[in-house]
């Protein structure tokens, strides 16, 4: 009987033991680790808890090696995608400012094949009408200032494509004027606005998508300049001709229309705060599935020692 007591005695101290080793793997050691998005900022256990913003992640936490070459690179700013591309959509943005060229320049330059019908069905010395093409150009380029602030504030893009809308209006209304003035008002004027709103942020647009090539570009978008003077003197003879000055002037304001679609192809270069965002992102992720790895690979690791451990003390006390 008393050997009985004695046997029941043993087991109930080898149960306690092993329930103490199996707390003892319920509870994982400590890991050494950095900040992560599953840290609370507050230790209070009464307070709600503010957890980690990506942004605010150290580089204790990144990845080793490589990885962590990558992830500084993106805090700091210095990706590739961030800098101008040098070509790509660059090149369509080459094409839309070669076109807006044409357009603009090739108006504004060939305007002297219309004067001399202009002082015939105005009656109007040429004193008069030159005062027409001396609006047009002077308020394009007055307009520049303006038109780098708007470009500033709401993209370039948006101001090109409303200046646009100006220069057509503007161009339309020239072709029901009566009196030189109206000219002077709608067709120098007002398109002249419309054309300062096109021309600053298309040329800018280019700069903006290249950098070691962005000589060659702007030379090739700039020498649509001349390939409009050169295609619309030939052509306005012909307008004439056929449709009189009035529809000269109306063709020219269906051809100031077509920059309103070339304004709209300026697509903005994707910034470096937004590539930041995106690199801050992707870290933050590989991060937290480094470190749930690392956690799960060390709970193993400790639950099969604990194991081991209790299993040898139980074999060795039997």
């Amino acid at each position: 009987m008393e050997e009985d007591e004695h046997q029941d005695g043993k087991q109930s101290r080898l149960s306690e033991k092993i329930s103490v080793e199996h707390r003892r793997v319920a509870t994982p050691p400590d890991i050494p680790r950095g900040p992560s998005l599953l840290e609370p900022t507050s230790s209070d256990p009464l307070e709600e808890p503010q957890w980690r913003s990506p942004s605010k992640i150290g580089h204790t936490g990144s990845l080793d090696g490589d990885g962590s070459r990558q992830e500084k690179a993106a805090i700091s700013g210095e990706s590739e995608g961030s800098k101008a591309p040098d070509g790509g959509y660059g090149w369509v943005i080459v094409f839309a400012v070669f076109c807006i060229h044409v357009i603009l320049d090739g108006i504004q330059f060939s305007f002297g094949m219309l004067l001399p019908r202009i002082v015939e069905e105005f009656h109007a010395t040429q004193t008069a009408v030159s005062w027409v093409v001396s609006f047009l150009m002077g308020t394009t380029f007055f307009c520049g200032p303006v038109a780098s602030f708007l470009s500033e504030k709401y993209g370039h893009r948006i101001v090109a494509i409303g200046g646009a809308i100006i220069a057509f209006v503007g161009a339309v209304a020239g072709s029901f004027s009566t009196q030189v003035w109206h000219l002077a008002i709608s067709y120098g004027f007002l398109m002249g606005v419309g054309f300062g709103g096109i021309y600053l942020p298309a040329i800018v647009s280019v700069a903006t998508w290249f950098d070691k090539r962005r000589a060659l570009a702007m030379g090739i978008a700039v020498c649509g300049s001349g390939i409009g003077i050169f295609a619309l003197s030939n052509l306005i003879p012909i307008f004439m001709e056929e449709y009189g000055l009035h529809g000269t002037l109306l063709l020219e304001g269906a051809i100031v229309f077509n920059a309103l679609i070339f304004s709209a192809l300026l697509r903005p270069l994707p910034t470096r705060k937004a590539v930041k965002a995106d690199k801050s992102d992707r870290r933050s992720s590989v991060e937290l599935e480094n470190l749930d790895s690392k956690h799960a690979i060390a709970r193993k690791e400790a639950e099969a020692a604990a194991a081991r451990a209790a299993e040898s003390k139980v074999s060795h006390k039997v």
